[in-house]
Formats: C-alpha cells, sequence, structure tokens
C-alpha cells in the first residue's frame, strides 16, 4: 500500500547509498525540486563503490599480499583463475589468510596466474 503525504499525494521511497530510505512526496518529484548537491550526496559512484581488480599475478605456494587500495578491509574477495590451458584446469589452490586494510592477504599455487576482485 502506498504512503500519504500531509496534503493527500503519494509518497515515494529511494534508497540512498548507505541503505536509508529518503522519503520523497510527490510535490517533490516536480522538475528542478531535488538540487544537485542532494542527488550528488547520494548517488552510487564508482568512487563510492569501493571495488578493486587487480592486474594478473603469479602464485608463489607462499603467503602474498596483494595492495588493494579500499582502505577498509574487504567485505568480499574472488580470487579468478587466468591461466585456463587444458594441462592446469583444476590445479589450482588458493588459500585466503587475513586480510587487511591495506592489502589481501593469500596464497595460490605456484606458478599460476589469476586475479584478484575485492569490495568493501
Amino acid at each position: 500500500m502506498p504512503e500519504w503525504d500531509s496534503t493527500g499525494k503519494p509518497k515515494r521511497q529511494v534508497l540512498a547509498v548507505d541503505g536509508g530510505p529518503i522519503d520523497i512526496s510527490a510535490d517533490q518529484m516536480e522538475p528542478g525540486s531535488v538540487s544537485t548537491s542532494q542527488l550528488a550526496a547520494k548517488a552510487v559512484t564508482l568512487a563510492k563503490a569501493l571495488v578493486f581488480v587487480s592486474a594478473e599475478q603469479t602464485g608463489t605456494g607462499s603467503a602474498q599480499n596483494v595492495a588493494h587500495g579500499l582502505a577498509v578491509v574487504p567485505a568480499a574477495v574472488l580470487v579468478v583463475p587466468t591461466d585456463l590451458t587444458p594441462s592446469t584446469v583444476g590445479q589450482y589452490s588458493v588459500v585466503e589468510g587475513t586480510h587487511t586494510n591495506t592489502n589481501v592477504v593469500l596464497t595460490v599455487t605456484t606458478g599460476k596466474k589469476f586475479k584478484v576482485l575485492a569490495w568493501g
């Protein structure tokens, strides 16, 4: 069921980047009623998304640090094998360490190529 504002117009809700709702009444949907600064403050941008994709890395068989530049401990990390030659498919081993606000820490099979995707 829609919600109504004090003038009897339907309210709209928009989710902000921080996940909180912003109540917008129908009259606020008129052209020019939302300022550029309000839009910019709540807009989803690549800079706010906190996503990192590494260059291709080579496993050493020991713990490796891959600097991510997110300035926060990643909420999730995905290691993607990039060496897909038939003789090596299925021969990867990846063990994640304790990631930090500067590095993704992992151990990958010696000589295996991979990329790291991390997001905050």
